[in-house]
Parts: C-alpha cells; structure tokens; sequence
C-alpha cells in the first residue's frame, strides 16, 4: 500500500521539479524509487537513538512521511540522492508531527511515549496502586493500539534486516562464517539474530560466550518477561558500540554484559521464589523480592554441604518463626556461620597463595595471587574475575595487584562487606567493586579507608606490592577458560 502511495508521490513531484526528476533518473534509472524511499525511512528507524519502541512506529513513520507537503517531500528526495544531512530535518520533522498526534490523542506523560512494553506494564502496575484509573486506561489504550506484532514473520524479517546492515557497517555479508554459525545456532529463535550479530559484530564478543548466552536465554525462557527490557533492545540502537551507566553506578562496556549481569539477577530472583514457596503463607509473602533474602539463598546454593544441612534440618523447623525479620535473623546465622575473622585466618594459613596485608579485628585486607585462591574467599561476590580466568587475566595478569577487603562489623547481607580491589602495578588506581560487582570509585575507597582503617590507598599500594607473585597462566589456559 505505502509502496503504491510513494511511487504515485514521487511522480507528482518530478512532475512538477524536472531538474529533480533528471537527478533521480541520472542516479538510479529504472529502479524501483519507492523501494529506495522504503529502504531509506526502515535505516532510519533501525539506527535511531529517539525513536518510540512501539511495533506501530514503523508505520507511522510512512505515514508521517506520506503526509509532507511536496516541498518538503521533494527536498528530502534531492538530499537522499545527493546524501546530504539536511535530510535530518525531514525525520525531526516527521518525528515532531508524529510526538504531537500521539500526545493530542493518548493524554499521557510525555515520558510513556519512548517506553517500551515492559516498562508501560509496569507504569500501569503503579497507577493501579494508586488509583490513577483515567491514566491507566489511556496508557492501556495506547498499549493495545500501539504494541501489536500483526505477524511474527515481519518481526523476524526486521531482526534478519538488523543484522544484514550490521554486517553491511563494516563491510561484511551474510557469507560471514561467524554470522552462519549464529544463523545456524539460532535456526528456531531467529528473532535474536539482529543482537546477537551486535554482540559479536560490534561488541566483539566470542561465539563461545554467545552460546552460553543462548542456552541461558533458553533456560529462563518462561521467566524473561521479568526482564528488565526485550532481549532484543539490550543493544545500542545506534548500532555503535558505547558505554553507558546505571542507576547503581555501574559501568557497562558492553550491553552483552549488562544482559549476562540481568540474566543472572532473575536466575537468583527466580531460586529465591522457589526456596519462598516451601514456607508458610505468612512468611513467604513478597519475600523473593527482599535483596537480603535473594543474597542469602544465593550463597546458600553454593555451599552443597550446607544446603543439605538446610533441606534436613532447618527447613522443617520454619514454622517456628512469626515474622520475615525472625526468618531472616535465623538463616542468614545459619548460611553465614563461617565467615568470621577466624575462618579468613585459617584460609590465609592453608593457602600460601592469599597473604594478609592488614588485620585490626574489624578489618582484614588480603592479596590474592591466583584466581582459584580468589573463589576460596570471594565465592559469594558477582565478579567476574572470579568466574573467568579470561577477566582474571584481563584485570589482574602477571603484575597487577589484586585485594579484597573485609568488613567484619558490617552484616553479611550488606554489599560492601567486600570490596575487590585491582590496583595497577606501578600504584595507580584500576577498579573496585562491591559484593555485587557495582563499581567503587577510588574517591569512595579512600572514604571507607579513612572510616574503617588507619591507612589510605597509598599505604595500601606499599603494603602489598611485594608480598608475591601472581600466578602465570598459560596462553593455552586463557583460550581454553575464554572458549568455555
């Protein structure tokens, strides 16, 4: 139809214009001119940044577009043939034209019209609660007529399309051996195959880690609407690879890694729902939301003897507890009741790969010369260092300086009871990070120095600079630890 209405459109304008009418000839002959249009408008919509999320946008872009008077229709056809950038101003145009319909109809925040569906669901949760019931159902409105995938193939088509003109950015095709293999690996969810040519294309990210990726996709499939957004949308609209910031501090290089960080969010959020649901009705209300609780069932997976323990001992004595707080004061005793100054003690003294650099009682700081001496002390942290002996490598190598302090006066929920700390091998500041993998700044750390210690970063550095030798890792070792 838009197809139709496109040629009859530029017709009337060539008509009109023939200076225009012989650029165009001169430019591309015969060829279909709306397709050209078409293709042109569907770039735009890919590479955009401002766009609305909705699946309608794409159509009312075309009828945006449709609309211009000829004037301004005919510019935009000079500017694309001459690719100059003052065919930007068509799309603000057409984009102003379409922000104001939307707002004249729908009534809403003008925040709502870039959400996408998720984040619509849960702006209707909250004006449920709150009794917002004239908004709530004009968001509704604007759901229903706005989020509507008519058919799965032309979704499926846009993602292919996405993928295409990323192999195109770069000069590549669809005969890539890595975008065939991901073809291949993605044969029945084709939906993925625009962002996961992102991450490889783009990100860099080895066809190793994707699959993993995928198969932990696969394994949370009937939980991914908890997401914090479409798989498909953890990636830069733009098609570049950028860094971005969440609201934790958090600093993402990479959205393959933000979707990993999300992924594995729910998985916990996910076993703590499971674990909830064996107590009694009064104790296990909203308590899978709680961050103390996911952060005790996680450690508590991780520990195999304890679990056991759990399963045959404490879990049949739950009912005892009136409260969350009572549950909560109770096992989080009972998983952490081996993280005492005494047990990190005894680690340093079994381990000659972990050396104490500063112990007052309260505080105790170690340098770890080896990944696996890390696991032994930082198994319930979300670092990556921890999980790969690629980042390990990365991060720490032969000479920088890895630490991790411990807190003792803190409680064992709270996330910066750790603090992983990699220090340059020459004294500068590289990263830190909490229990949770949320990045520390280095004017953060010299505060909680200051707070908690007599010595600050400086001191740090000079204490633990010549206590040993990281261990070495063999080429062979990272590849295969990369492949895994």
């Amino acid at each position: 139809m838009y197809s139709e209405i496109l040629v009859s459109k530029i017709n009337e304008c060539c008509d009109k214009n023939e200076p225009l009418n012989l650029l165009l000839e001169k430019k591309y002959g015969d060829v279909n001119k709306s397709y050209l249009v078409l293709t042109e408008l569907n770039d735009f919509i890919l590479s955009n940044n401002e766009i609305y999320q909705s699946n309608n946008f794409q159509k009312l872009i075309y009828e945006a577009f449709i609309n211009l008077n000829n004037s301004r229709f005919t510019s935009f056809l000079r500017n694309l043939v001459n690719n100059h950038p003052n065919k930007k101003r068509t799309y603000s145009h057409m984009i102003n034209d379409i922000k104001e319909k939307l707002e004249i109809k729908y009534d809403m925040p003008k925040s709502y019209y870039t959400m996408n569906r998720h984040q619509l669901d849960r702006e209707c949760d909250k004006l449920l609660e709150s009794g917002d019931f004239l908004l709530l159902g004009q968001v509704r409105k604007f759901i229903k007529e706005n989020f509507i995938i008519n058919d799965y193939k032309s979704f499926v088509y846009e993602n292919v399309d996405q993928a295409k003109k990323i192999l195109k950015s770069i000069g590549e095709d669809d005969t890539n051996k890595t975008y065939i293999r991901l073809k291949t690996m993605l044969k029945d969810h084709p939906g993925y195959l625009g962002v996961f040519t992102f991450y490889n294309k783009i990100e860099k990210i080895p066809f190793a880690r994707l699959k993993n990726l995928f198969s932990n996709i696969i394994k949370n499939h009937a939980v991914l609407n908890r997401l914090k957004r479409d798989v498909v949308n953890y990636m830069s609209k733009s098609g570049a690879r950028e860094s971005f910031k969440t609201k934790d501090g958090r600093v993402y290089t990479t959205y393959f890694e933000k979707l990993e960080d999300d992924l594995a969010a729910l998985e916990e959020s996910q076993m703590a729902r499971t674990f909830a649901n064996e107590y009694p009705i009064n104790l296990r209300t909203g308590l899978y939301r709680n961050s103390d609780y996911i952060e005790i069932i996680k450690t508590l997976t991780q520990d195999k003897e304890k679990l056991e323990l759990y399963k045959k001992f404490w879990l049949k004595k739950v009912s005892r507890y009136k409260t969350q707080d009572e549950l909560l004061k109770s096992l989080m005793g009972f998983v952490f009741s081996n993280t005492t100054s005494k047990y990190l003690r005894d680690k340093i003294n079994d381990n000659y790969q972990l050396k104490l650099i500063y112990d007052d009682g309260d505080i105790i700081i170690i340098r770890v010369l080896s990944q696996d001496a890390l696991k032994e002390i930082a198994n319930d942290t979300s670092w990556c260092i921890k999980d790969s002996l690629d980042y390990w490598c990365d991060y720490v190598g032969n000479d920088n300086i890895q630490l991790v302090i411990f807190n003792l006066t803190l409680l064992n929920t709270d996330v910066n009871r750790k603090i992983g700390i990699t220090i340059y091998s020459y004294g500068g500041f590289n990263t830190a990070h909490n229990v949770n993998d949320s990045y520390v700044s280095k004017e953060t750390l010299e505060e909680y120095l200051k707070k908690w210690t007599s010595i600050n970063f400086n001191d740090l550095y000079h204490m633990s600079k010549d206590v040993g030798n990281n261990e070495y890792y063999s080429s062979d070792e990272i590849s295969s630890s990369r492949y895994d």
